[in-house]
């Protein structure tokens, strides 16, 4: 700055007027590339918000499903579990039952052998 006198020059002026002209295209330039930021994040959140609510949508869809494949379970599937699992301790007795059956069979056929042959033979063994 050329002072005379504590006065500015023209070509002072002129420098003041440049400097303050460029200041006032950054302050526009930056106010524009905040714009420009606050769109692509206004659109972004509005990219995550949709999504959020299509993923909502799905768990809703999702967990009805799974609510309808409990009453059916409930209803439909353990009375049948349930029923298939007593023919199964009914059979697993009848096998314990028969194979005591069995046991106490040949116990007998070994005890009584002599007198079985003897029977079947109409003689005794020598």
């Amino acid at each position: 700055m050329n002072k005379i006198g504590g006065v500015m020059t023209n070509s002072d002026l002129s420098q003041l007027h440049r400097d303050v002209g460029g200041l006032i295209a950054e302050v526009k330039g930056l106010r524009e590339d905040f714009a420009r930021s606050d769109h692509k994040s206004a659109e972004s959140r509005a990219i995550v918000h949709r999504r959020l609510n299509e993923l909502t949508e799905r768990t809703v869809a999702l967990e009805t499903k799974v609510s309808g494949i409990n009453v059916r379970i409930n209803d439909d599937i353990s009375p049948v579990v349930d029923e298939v699992s007593r023919w199964k301790q009914r059979g697993l007795g009848a096998l314990g039952m028969a194979g005591i059956a069995g046991s106490m069979l040949g116990a007998v056929v070994t005890g009584y052998w002599r007198e079985i042959v003897h029977v079947l033979l109409g003689k005794w063994p020598a």
